[in-house]
């Protein structure tokens, strides 16, 4: 919904200024039905009308979030004609607070020092409001690197007073941070890792095989980068138990036509003596990262709000549905009697980072999806908005959520 209303609003603001802002005003506005006594001591009922102070501190900061940098102008421009258009209506301690970093940041050489009591001073009343004032005071052209090096510090320094008070769905638009994405691995991740302990135990060439043309090497990347320390992985319970299927039931064979492999090495590293030891090694590789039993207690079974975003989105899985079914047998599940969204190992990781991103988790900023599913893929943006995790499929979507390397 964010990246639609930057689209209308980058549309509306070259020919009407007023009706863009009044696009991310509506945006942000709630009405909400209450119960109120009249002058003659009757309960009617009116409506309300208020404003997501939160959402608007992320659509100030949207065209910088790390998924994608997008041109800041002219959509924050009308961000900040709607806030002030509506400032009455919001907390005075936050109009104060804004008003205050407009005209610091106003000056053509801005005081950090500044910043930083704005900053701190709004964090009391809310942690991930003081910490967005720093955010964006880094976005700005105003500062020098050095200046900025300087406010990156700051901001971390002021996220370790505050770091439980922030849930990490929240700390990915932080992205000056020094933290680590927790990546959740899905099987068909690992199904590439474990074909390629296969070639290895046959001394096959993986890269040069005629039969790996189009395979992907995303599990590598994501390897090498938690070797590098620049990410953490985790497998769920789920994929670990459809990993051992996969080593079990011989359906990797069709993996190695084609490839100039003896029948009895090939017999021989699939038997499930020597593939469970494969996969043994593949979860071992790609588990660097595990939840406490607190963590997971409280991980729903089932969710209201997945099956509403699921139903919301049946025109993708629909499609989706039918491409897999011309592949081969297709596994779904039934919602309103429609049996087209996603297998229930999918909607158990669905509901697992949903849950992880609520949670403060240590000197974690993001919570990813490694996935090649479509299930996941074609409706990625929607699933950080409505979440609070990312999806990640191949290198370019990972990039953005890397701990910076040290110098």
């Amino acid at each position: 919904e964010r990246f639609k209303l930057y689209l209308r609003v980058c549309h509306a603001a070259g020919s009407d200024t007023s009706a863009a802002a009044r696009m991310v005003r509506q945006h942000v506005q709630q009405r909400t039905k209450v119960l109120e006594e009249d002058v003659e001591g009757n309960m009617v009922e009116k409506t309300r009308t208020s404003y997501n102070e939160e959402e608007l501190d992320l659509l100030r900061n949207y065209p910088f979030e790390q998924a994608h940098l997008l041109p800041p102008e002219p959509f924050l421009g009308r961000v900040t004609a709607a806030s002030t258009h509506i400032s009455r209506d919001l907390r005075r301690s936050r109009t104060q607070y804004e008003h205050q970093f407009r005209q610091a940041m106003q000056s053509s050489s801005p005081s950090m020092e500044e910043i930083y009591e704005i900053a701190k001073n709004a964090a009391e009343e809310g942690a991930f409001e003081g910490l967005m004032y720093l955010e964006r005071a880094q976005n700005s052209s105003k500062f020098t690197i050095t200046a900025r090096n300087r406010l990156a510090g700051v901001e971390q320094a002021l996220f370790s007073q505050y770091k439980d008070e922030v849930p990490t769905s929240k700390r990915r638009f932080l992205h000056n941070l020094s933290l680590t994405p927790l990546v959740i691995i899905d099987t068909n991740v690992l199904v590439d890792a474990l074909v390629e302990k296969m070639y290895q135990k046959m001394d096959l060439v993986f890269d040069t095989n005629v039969n790996i043309i189009g395979s992907n090497q995303f599990h590598r990347i994501l390897l090498h980068h938690a070797q590098a320390k620049r990410l953490v992985m985790m497998i769920p319970e789920d994929v670990r138990r459809e990993l051992r299927q996969f080593g079990k039931d011989g359906r990797l064979l069709h993996r190695f036509k084609g490839a100039m492999v003896n029948t009895s090495t090939l017999e021989e590293t699939l038997s499930e003596k020597v593939m469970m030891g494969l996969v043994d090694q593949v979860l071992s590789e790609y588990n660097t990262w595990s939840p406490s039993a607190e963590m997971l207690a409280e991980v729903p079974q089932d969710s209201d709000d997945l099956n509403a975003f699921l139903v919301r989105h049946n025109d993708v899985f629909e499609e989706l549905t039918e491409l897999k079914a011309y592949r081969g047998v297709t596994y779904r599940t039934t919602l309103d009697g429609r049996e087209i969204y996603p297998e229930s190992t999918d909607l158990d990781i669905y509901r697992l980072a949903t849950h992880l991103a609520s949670l403060p988790l240590p000197d974690i900023g993001a919570v990813l999806v490694a996935t090649m599913d479509g299930d996941f893929t074609l409706v990625d943006r929607a699933i950080e908005e409505r979440f609070g995790f990312s999806v990640a499929k191949n290198h370019r979507s990972l990039k953005p959520w890397l701990k910076p390397q040290a110098n």
